[in-house]
């Protein structure tokens, strides 16, 4: 969750075909109020990428508005499954799913 001057917002993956947002839980979910939310894009693009899935979308989402603005598309492991795979929203963790920073490179 990140905030700006009392607004909240929430970086979400979005399953591009089904319009349905990835829970915390690992299942997917029509309203984006409860989706899972990552710190950056970047950390949601790495998770994305290992969903069994197809398109995705990486979107803000606005709680107080309902709004959602598309930050960064691709492509996930293939074909959809029910249930998604387990990630870390935790870049602090170490993943190998989550890409290095390129400042840094850690």
């Amino acid at each position: 969750m990140l905030m700006l001057v009392g607004i909240i917002m929430f970086i979400l993956i979005e399953n591009a075909e089904e319009l349905a947002y990835l829970t915390s839980k690992g299942l997917w979910s029509k309203e984006p109020g409860e989706g899972a939310s990552f710190s950056s894009t970047r950390v949601a693009v790495a998770a994305a990428r290992n969903q069994p899935i197809g398109r995705f979308n990486i979107v803000q989402f606005f709680a107080s508005t309902g709004q959602l603005i598309n930050l960064d598309r691709g492509t996930g492991k293939g074909q959809e499954t029910r249930a998604a795979q387990p990630f870390s929203k935790s870049p602090s963790t170490p993943d190998e799913n989550v890409l290095p920073d390129p400042v840094t490179n850690n």
